[in-house]
């Protein structure tokens, strides 16, 4: 595959980077590597290169493979509810519900790319309780996260039907990223938005 200059720096330092930022900077690429060469393809070696920074640096911020893409989902997960919560900070009520809809759906097109991460972290997982716990607290993190996004979009909603809809929404963004990987077959983003309209309209009366 085609390697963008710019997301390659040249030789990295030889000592570790101790800084705050490391660790983001490390994120950010493997994040840029993995959208772009898939999961399996990239190493330790590779994100190094393209964060700049040592493969010391790399196991100084994270214990290892698993810690790194778990905390890379989580990393992603933040960035994308931010921006939600920004949007809605700038939508008038009576737009909320196509606002939601349309960055939920550009959501469940990006995650598709994170299936393969996603379920090679979890089968991993299987085989470490302490990894399980993680991953199950982090998925936790992910529901409560929608549900107070959702929250802020519908405050007269009941909570339970707050996080009702997100453990639906996260089955829906997992279910179509593994039936897009399998059989090639999914949704583009306006027959998601409608989708997510309705559902949003039947469920909280918005």
């Amino acid at each position: 595959m085609q390697t963008d200059d710019k997301d390659v720096q040249a030789d990295a330092p030889d000592r570790i980077d101790y800084s705050q930022e490391a660790p983001t900077r490390i994120l950010t690429a493997a994040a840029r590597l993995i959208r772009r060469n898939g999961v399996r393809a990239v190493s330790f070696e590779g994100i190094a290169k393209a964060a700049g920074v040592t493969r010391g640096a790399i196991y100084y911020n994270f214990k290892g493979r698993d810690d790194l893409f778990l905390s890379l989902l989580e990393h992603l997960m933040d960035r994308r509810m931010a921006g939600l919560r920004k949007l809605l900070q700038a939508s008038e009520p009576a737009a909320r519900v196509n606002k939601v809809a349309a960055l939920l759906a550009e959501d469940i097109l990006e995650w598709r790319s994170w299936t393969t991460l996603f379920a090679e972290t979890w089968l991993d997982a299987l085989g470490s309780e302490a990894l399980m716990e993680r991953l199950a607290k982090l998925r936790t993190g992910f529901y409560h996260q929608i549900a107070g996004v959702l929250k802020e979009a519908f405050p007269h909603s009941q909570p339970e039907a707050q996080e009702e809809f997100a453990v639906i929404l996260l089955g829906v963004v997992a279910g179509l990223a593994i039936e897009g990987s399998i059989s090639g077959l999914s949704l583009g983003a306006p027959q998601l938005e409608r989708f997510l309209v309705d559902a949003m309209m039947a469920r909280f009366g918005a």
